[in-house]
């Protein structure tokens, strides 16, 4: 008999250790499903959040496209003048130019440049002399020797109207086939549509920064049939004003934004309040989208500002876990009792 009680004795200590195992593992489930209940939670807030940001995102980009459109509109004015007169001198351009200045303060400079032929080339100086002085000539511009004769070219675009001139006048009569608009210059004169030049700092006032230039074609004509190039209207319009209503708008959005032209494969900043901007937590929330237009490809991107970020924080996950982690306590606590009561009731069963 003895040795039966010691086996049933073990056998109820093996017992009492399966229960304890049984509940250790348990109570660490629950705390599993607590702690990944939490990252569920937080993850789902997560989500929410990006997808509020990325809606503000996707209303400052619109209104960054439709910022960028004011410019070729504008020209678009000036070029439906010089297609439906006869003439257009050098006073109504002005004219002209400064509604279209006054009325969109971020375009600094509007230039008419017309298509003057090897053909034309003397009857265009005399009429141009005429209407703007004696010393207007045809004229290459470079850093090192600034302003010289240009040789004579089967075709010269010179810039021949400028408004406003004050601050310009150095750069009347520059002859674009050799100047830094060239090569969008050639683009347009084949494709009949405003293009955008590459972003770059103006040769008479670097000062300034960055300048977005926009060439228009004009025809002698509205016509499509037999239509000659005779010129093109080309606005200059200061990066920082264009897109300072953007910047406004974003922050009131509570955004960070990056804007660069990306055309050539590099990256040529035009707006950036990222760079000074971003904080440590809102960095993985930057979004980034593209837009092509008028023959130019701008990157657009924008982050939630610290402010943003710090608001969409909720104690939801905090909660979550929490909870999760006081039932894990109190199932532990209801468990350690049922087993010292399990135990005592084996050790009772075993005396008698």
């Amino acid at each position: 008999m003895p040795p039966r009680k010691d086996s049933d004795h073990r056998s109820g200590r093996g017992s009492v250790s399966w229960q304890a195992v049984f509940s250790v593992a348990f109570v660490a489930f629950a705390v599993a499903v607590s702690v990944a209940s939490a990252i569920a939670v937080h993850r789902f807030e997560e989500r929410q959040f990006r997808a509020r940001v990325d809606r503000r995102g996707d209303n400052v980009f619109s209104f960054f496209s439709e910022r960028l459109s004011t410019i070729p509109r504008a020209a678009i004015s000036l070029k439906i003048l010089f297609e439906n007169s006869s003439y257009v001198s050098s006073h109504e351009f002005a004219d002209a130019a400064q509604t279209l200045i006054n009325e969109n303060p971020e375009i600094g400079i509007f230039e008419w440049i017309p298509r003057v032929t090897v053909d034309q080339r003397q009857q265009f100086l005399a009429d141009m002399q005429s209407e703007l002085g004696r010393d207007f000539e045809i004229v290459d511009i470079d850093p090192a020797n600034g302003r010289t004769p240009a040789p004579v070219r089967p075709e010269s675009w010179p810039i021949t109207y400028i408004h406003p001139l004050e601050g310009n006048v150095h750069v009347r009569g520059f002859d674009l086939v050799a100047g830094p608009t060239a090569e969008t210059l050639k683009a347009v004169s084949h494709s009949q549509l405003g293009l955008m030049a590459p972003p770059r700092q103006l040769v008479q006032s670097p000062e300034t920064g960055t300048t977005l230039f926009f060439i228009q074609p004009v025809y002698n004509g509205a016509s499509s049939e037999g239509r000659q190039l005779i010129g093109f209207v080309q606005a200059l319009a200061n990066a920082r004003i264009t897109f300072d209503p953007v910047i406004a708008e974003a922050e009131e959005n509570e955004l960070l934004i990056d804007i660069a032209d990306v055309t050539d494969g590099e990256s040529e900043p035009l707006v950036s309040t990222i760079a000074t901007g971003l904080a440590k937590g809102n960095g993985r929330f930057i979004s980034e989208q593209m837009l092509e237009r008028f023959g130019r490809k701008y990157r657009f991107r924008s982050a939630p500002s610290a402010t943003l970020v710090g608001s969409w924080h909720t104690y939801y996950a905090q909660a979550t876990l929490a909870g999760g982690l006081v039932g894990s306590a109190l199932l532990a606590l209801y468990l350690q009792g049922l087993l010292r009561r399990t135990a005592t009731i084996t050790a009772l069963v075993k005396r008698r």
